[in-house]
């Protein structure tokens, strides 16, 4: 597998968060903040990391679900349905 492929060590930190953030009973705003990071970056990556094949082959029940969620919402921004 070349470099391109792998996830970044910052994309498999927002996965590992995107798995577990609602347990730990925050907001996620405050949340992705106490990470250091600010929401827009987090989403770029998040999107960055859910686009590369290795995240839905370590992960693929989160991941799916995180592209459904994203189609449904690019739907509703855009009018489709």
């Amino acid at each position: 597998m070349n470099r391109g492929e792998e996830l970044t060590d910052e994309e498999a930190r927002v996965l590992e968060f995107e798995r577990t953030w609602m347990e730990r009973g925050r907001r996620k705003n405050a949340a992705i903040a106490e990470m250091g990071m600010t929401v827009s970056h987090y989403y770029v990556v998040l999107n960055s990391a859910i686009a590369k094949p290795i995240a839905e082959l370590e992960n693929p029940e989160l991941v799916r679900r995180l592209k459904a969620m994203r189609s449904v919402r690019e739907s509703e921004r855009y009018g489709r349905r």
